[in-house]
């Protein structure tokens, strides 16, 4: 099987959806198996595909398998449990790497179960956000217990927020954390509609989005804008894999240059995006509100 899908002049490569995020809803899913829960279900049938189009089922293009990696988002992730634990088993029988992104706050409400959740899956990387200033009021000792306790687990760490707040927190003088690799982000890490320049390209976050209705969209950044969708966990992977190469955006422009904006009609209306990504969301709707105005007109 070829490694690329080629359609007109443009050549989508498969080892830049190697990886699937999942937003999980508030509604919780009526999983009673390792393999009932709907997007698990997916992620089964996706492994299979992607592993029988790279040719990497006949053993070739095995570089394929590195950093192939599934992300679970949710508002409330360790709220749900039982459902979280569905969907990591069938991760793992994937042999997908697993990260979960989680606010400080959720880790401190939910900390006994995010224990037990970490004591039964080891290969971890824990997301932490605490970018909400509300979450500084959290003590210290906490925080500690918190990082000192995934350390010795072995859990992966990357902590997001303010650097003055995680290293004031005390994990920079802990001897179990000691010489431990952990990352920070700090806030507002992207960079500044000044900086972007014209050669942003999509290719780095490309991948299969999964949202809570089971809607699949081509990058987080496209999440809930339908017309951008390629497709539903209940389609073939093969019917979806081919609506990109029909898809209402020019995708090979966005993965070797990124989206073409007017920053100056942007800056007139007075709009500040953190990200390129917000400022191409906010292109996008604004043309698709333009059109249904003219429509009913």
């Amino acid at each position: 099987m070829a490694l690329v899908n080629s359609f007109g002049g443009m050549v989508v490569l498969l080892q830049d959806f190697r990886s699937v995020s999942i937003l999980l809803g508030d509604k919780v899913s009526n999983v009673n198996n390792k393999v009932s829960h709907p997007i698990g279900n997916w992620l089964h049938r996706f492994d299979e595909w992607y592993k029988a189009e790279t040719g990497i089922k006949d053993g070739n293009n095995l570089h394929l398998l590195y950093k192939r990696g599934v992300t679970i988002f949710a508002d409330r992730l360790l709220a749900n449990i039982s459902e979280l634990e569905n969907l990591l088993i069938s991760c793992l029988e994937c042999d997908f790497y697993v990260s979960l992104k989680i606010s400080l706050g959720e880790c401190h409400e939910f900390y006994s179960a995010l224990e037990k959740l970490t004591e039964n899956f080891k290969n971890l990387l824990l997301i932490i956000d605490a970018s909400d200033p509300s979450l500084t009021t959290l003590q210290g000792d906490f925080v500690i217990s918190l990082v000192e306790s995934m350390t010795l687990k072995k859990i992966h760490l990357t902590l997001i927020g303010s650097v003055s707040f995680w290293l004031n927190s005390g994990i920079s003088r802990s001897q179990v954390v000691g010489e431990t690799i952990y990352e920070i982000m700090p806030n507002l890490r992207e960079r500044k509609r000044r900086f972007w320049g014209d050669y942003n390209p999509c290719t780095k976050w490309f991948g299969f989005v999964i949202n809570y209705d089971g809607l699949i969209y081509p990058c987080m950044g496209l999440v809930g804008i339908e017309s951008s969708s390629i497709g539903t966990i209940q389609q073939p992977l093969p019917v979806v894999w081919e609506t990109i190469k029909h898809h209402s955006l020019n995708l090979e422009q966005l993965a070797s240059q990124g989206p073409k904006l007017d920053l100056v009609n942007v800056a007139s209306e007075g709009l500040n995006f953190r990200s390129i990504c917000e400022a191409h969301r906010y292109k996008i709707q604004s043309k698709e509100k333009k059109n249904t105005v003219q429509e009913k007109i």
